[in-house]
């Protein structure tokens, strides 16, 4: 990461950092300090914002007691030393309630939406202006079936849903910071030339 930071500010290329399997939520004592070292660390690396997953409880269920509190005190930490921004990655079917209990600013992954079965065109279409108003950065990718384990992180083609569902968030959207989010490297260039054709 520091390497990336480095490469980045070298450049002159603005940045977000995203770490992943960083639960806000974790109540081991010596696991959560590790975590939050690491979390504080790239918090005062990052440039545009750090950017973090919603969580929830076994079973999907919405953060409560405990873990609550938890997410709620390590999310306060790392406000205090950079912009932190909230993507919906596991609690999709519940993102709007957590985005409006602990996010100021949202992160929405249109990949994410499809991979929990959400219709993400219907979803943007529909979503209410204090949630439009809060993202500031779209994760762009495509879910394609199953490749090196996961569904998503394909690259974008003309007519994928998700690209559609884009183009309706920025008719209501202006501003937005769009992030491309593929692993093929081969896919990156047309991925690319398509979200540019749309500004």
């Amino acid at each position: 990461m520091l390497k990336t930071v480095d490469a980045c500010r070298s450049a002159h290329v603005r940045y977000v950092i995203h770490p992943v399997e960083y639960g806000l939520s974790e109540l081991r004592p010596e696991r959560r300090k590790i975590m939050m070292d690491d979390l504080h660390m790239m918090a005062l690396h990052t440039d545009l914002a750090l950017i973090i997953h919603d969580e929830s409880m076994r079973g999907g269920k919405r953060l409560a007691n405990e873990e609550a509190d938890a997410y709620r005190q390590g999310l306060l930490e790392l406000s205090r030393l950079c912009r932190v921004s909230i993507e919906n990655a596991g609690a999709n079917k519940d993102i709007k309630w957590f985005w409006r209990k602990y996010a100021s600013s949202i992160t929405l992954d249109i990949g994410h939406l499809e991979v929990g079965g959400i219709d993400s065109i219907e979803f943007v279409k529909n979503l209410e202006p204090d949630l439009l108003e809060a993202i500031d950065f779209v994760h762009m990718h495509r879910v394609n079936g199953i490749r090196g384990g996961i569904r998503d992180h394909w690259g974008l083609t003309e007519d994928c849903r998700e690209l559609r569902a884009l183009k309706e968030l920025l008719a209501r959207r202006k501003g937005l910071k769009i992030i491309l989010e593929i692993i093929e490297a081969e896919d990156l260039e047309k991925s690319l030339h398509l979200l540019r054709s749309l500004s």
